[in-house]
């Protein structure tokens, strides 16, 4: 990981989608709220400060697609509680 905030549950996470791009996802999230979605890609990105600014951060996001096709990533930030991919636990 380029972050030192990036946990464990993300690099598995991360590392996981890059032998399973075509399972199918379970985000699970606190509210008792569920999400099935599908891999997409990842990349590097940052928090859209200055390099100088002392809070500057680069880390990993993995995008997901919804059901409905929208877009969206997961990063250390906002990693939902629990994750399942075509039934297994992933985190």
């Amino acid at each position: 990981m380029i972050n030192p905030n990036e946990t464990l549950r993300f690099d598995t996470l991360f590392r996981f989608t890059h032998g399973h791009e075509k399972g199918l996802y379970t985000f699970c999230y606190s509210n008792g709220n569920e999400e099935i979605v599908r891999y997409d890609t990842d990349y590097e990105t940052d928090n859209n400060l200055e390099l100088d600014d002392p809070d500057y951060e680069e880390f990993f996001a993995i995008v997901f697609r919804r059901e409905s096709g929208e877009l969206f990533e997961v990063t250390y930030h906002n990693l939902p509680d629990s994750i399942f991919c075509d039934g297994k636990r992933v985190i």
